[in-house]
């Protein structure tokens, strides 16, 4: 159990610096029982001391990341300033949370956050040194038309990403803004239907942890049609076909992780935005500004990424230390 007052500083980093709460707002904290109930207690704390109105609700742990919750936490989450989404699965990619961010409300998206989070860790990046960087990042994505990943592990995936605006998540200080904070990524959704070629997955996988041996995903015309790698291969296609929708088997999202801070533990929220990480996500996209309405979105990640836009190298292993 970590040390509460520890967790305070931490709360006071999302309170402050990630979201800019403000005096007079409602803040809204999400949790549920998977959760320690102490980190919404010490985000409520930090959000006080900024003179404004906490709301924790603890709603229960759906099945799959990224399923609709109950309509009283839907208007809930539409009538709050700012929300905390401190849960098990995630929420960022609901037409409720679309619907509060269009409302204007702000949000820090933290699926799957431990005590440790607000103690150490991503939360010590420096954010503004670092937000310059994930801007440039995020125009050159922007500006490009084509995208080429590859790793030392046998990933070889290209797609179009023409047309598309490229997301920045460090944090959510303007009106509307979500992000996955204190995550630190730049992401792309890509054309749908254009994603081909092989995703090899050596870190790992939402809802899965820790990857035991790669799993080797076949794309072709935008969709995965092939999973191969022993039983969490099996388990990640399972995961897929239970939502019976051809739709979840789309690449939905093409993310790279720019926390220097972050290590590789299994927890997604940490993974997914590791430097010298990668991650495909399969499913919906359309939070991300994709048109693929899927019923999941499953983040998965892989190291040691070399990405390519429009044949020039964006990044690659082996890069400085953020």
């Amino acid at each position: 159990m970590a040390d509460f007052t520890a967790m305070l500083r931490g709360g006071r980093v999302l309170a402050d610096t990630l979201t800019d709460v403000k005096r007079g707002e409602q803040a809204l904290i999400l949790t549920d029982p998977e959760r320690s109930f102490r980190i919404a207690e010490a985000v409520a704390a930090a959000v006080r001391e900024r003179g404004a109105v906490p709301v924790i609700m603890l709603i229960d742990v759906l099945p799959v990341p990224n399923s609709e919750r109950p309509a009283t936490v839907a208007a809930a989450m539409k009538g709050a300033d700012v929300i905390f989404g401190f849960l098990s699965k995630s929420v960022f990619h609901t037409r409720a949370r679309q619907a509060a961010s269009s409302q204007g409300a702000r949000m820090i998206s933290a699926t799957g956050i431990v005590e440790e989070t607000l103690v150490g860790g991503l939360i010590e990046a420096d954010f503004f040194r670092l937000k310059p960087i994930v801007d440039e990042i995020a125009d050159r994505l922007t500006m490009g038309r084509q995208i080429r990943i590859t790793s030392p592990a046998g990933t070889d995936l290209t797609a179009s990403i023409e047309g598309r605006r490229a997301n920045r998540e460090i944090w959510s200080r303007e009106r509307g803004q979500s992000s996955g904070a204190p995550s630190i990524e730049v992401n792309i959704p890509p054309l749908e239907g254009t994603a081909a070629g092989v995703l090899v997955v050596d870190a790992s996988v939402a809802s899965i942890g820790l990857m035991q041996q790669p799993i080797r995903l076949t794309v072709e015309q935008g969709r995965v049609t092939e999973f191969e790698g022993g039983p969490q291969a099996e388990r990640l296609s399972q995961l897929i076909a239970g939502r019976h929708d051809p739709r979840a088997y789309a690449v939905a999202e093409i993310g790279i992780g720019l926390n220097p801070e972050g290590k590789v533990t299994g927890n997604i929220i940490e993974d997914e935005s590791t430097f010298g990480t990668g991650h495909i996500a399969l499913g919906n996209n359309t939070a991300h500004g994709g048109t693929n309405p899927a019923p999941i979105h499953l983040d998965l990640v892989f190291f040691e990424p070399t990405i390519e836009v429009d044949g020039r190298v964006l990044i690659a292993p082996g890069a400085p230390r953020l």
